[in-house]
This record gives C-alpha cells, structure tokens and sequence, in this order.
C-alpha cells in the first residue's frame, strides 16, 4: 500500500460556538484502512453532519467510501469511529496524505427538549424558617438552572444556581416578609418556568401556646382568695361565764 501519513487538520464549522467542537482526533493504519476516531461536543440531542476530507483533491470532495460515525445524523459523544478504505478510494494515489473532519451543525430537535415546568409548590404556604420542598420536570440533564424568588412578578433574590436534577430544598429565611410569592425557574439551555402563587407565612407566636396556663393560674388565684375572705366573715363564739 503507498505511504500514508496520517496527519489530521482540525476544521469543525461551529463559527463562534465554543461548546461544539470536534477534538482528540486519532489515526491508525489497518491493512487497507486507516481508522479515524474522534470526540465530538455539543448540546443534548443536537445532530451533527460529519465529512472526511484530503489533500488529494485539495480538500473539495469529500470521502466516499467511509463507514461509520460519518454522515448525518452523528450525535454528541466520545471515541467516535470512522472506517475508511483508503487503498479502493484511491488506487493510485502515491505520497503524503492530509485528512480534514469537518462537521456541520444541525439544530436541536425541539421533541428532545421539554419545556421546563414546576411539579412544586402548587399552592399552599410555608412558614419561615421552614423547608420548602421544591420539585420539576424538563430541560436537559447537563444543563445548570437557577432558582429565583419572585413577588408582583419581580424577581426579590436568588435562591440558587444548581444542576437540573428536579429537587431542591429552600429554607426560607426567618426574616422573610410574609405574603404571597412565586418561584421561577431558568435554563441555561431551555427557557424559564414561573411557579404559582404560595404564601410565606409567620410562625406561631411562643405567647400563645402559654396563655391557657397563665388562664388558669388565674382562676386558681380567684378562688384560693374568695375562699380565704368568706372564712374570715364567719360569727365569734361568745366566751364562756
């Protein structure tokens, strides 16, 4: 078989899209084959349309007879594989060889993505001090979401910045003013999602619980007292001669 060095230029057409890329690209000979293996980034259910191109042709027809990770469709993923017959691609080719991976965007199938949506609170209250168990479905596993406070559709603090696992648990601070607030939820990938209404409420005050006792002392005070004053106005015997 003639000299192939297997020298790989990396050109991905992302433009300025940093997170999507093809990188860690390798090459080894195998008889009549060269194997190209390769990592190929980008965002949950995105496709991907990847193309091998040489220097044979100055890079303007791409590699046909290739099998593999190659084509359309090619998701996201690490150790990808290329099987490409080099010797029945080009019989009669002779001297150096320079390949190129190009792959080409395609756009994140809308089905793949569900839209975020909060399964808790529903409604209701808690009491400051007090956990609050707050729950979710949708967006993307790798995507971060941050957990913001809102009241009168205005945003008053946020909560959290955490990863799309679906639960997180909020005590709400002990000096937060009670009313009737929302929570929203934001991707980094897939939108935002605005819970409904649930109240803040005050914890129940220590001087109530006390009351019933403070009650009855005082009606033990009473009657100890009324007792004491119908005793003292019972008649004196008279002495005896």
């Amino acid at each position: 078989m003639q000299r192939i060095i297997p020298l790989f230029i990396l050109l991905f057409m992302f433009g300025s899209l940093a997170a999507q890329k093809i990188e860690n690209v390798r090459a080894t000979v195998n008889g009549d084959d060269i194997i190209i293996t390769y990592d190929l980034s980008g965002k949950d259910g995105q496709e991907f349309k990847i193309n091998l191109y040489a220097s044979n042709s100055n890079f303007s027809k791409a590699i046909i007879k290739a099998s593999g990770d190659i084509g359309s469709r090619i998701t996201p993923g690490k150790d990808k594989r290329v099987v490409w017959n080099a010797k029945n691609e080009l019989p009669d080719y002779k001297g150096d060889l320079v390949i190129e991976v190009r792959g080409e965007p395609g756009t994140v199938p809308s089905s793949s993505v569900r839209p975020l949506a909060f399964l808790s609170p529903m409604g209701g209250g808690v009491k400051r001090g007090k956990l609050l168990s707050i729950s979710w479905s949708g967006g993307t596993p790798s995507e971060n979401v941050e957990l913001s406070l809102m009241k009168n559709g205005v945003v008053q603090e946020k909560i959290s910045d955490t990863g799309n696992n679906g639960v997180f648990s909020w005590q709400v601070p002990k000096g937060a003013k009670t009313g009737s607030y929302q929570l929203k939820l934001t991707g980094s990938s897939s939108g935002q999602a605005i819970s409904p209404n649930f109240k803040i409420k005050p914890k129940t005050p220590f001087i109530v619980k006390l009351l019933p006792f403070v009650a009855v002392g005082a009606v033990a005070a009473v009657l100890v007292g009324g007792g004491s004053k119908k005793k003292a106005d019972l008649p004196v015997p008279p002495e005896p001669n």
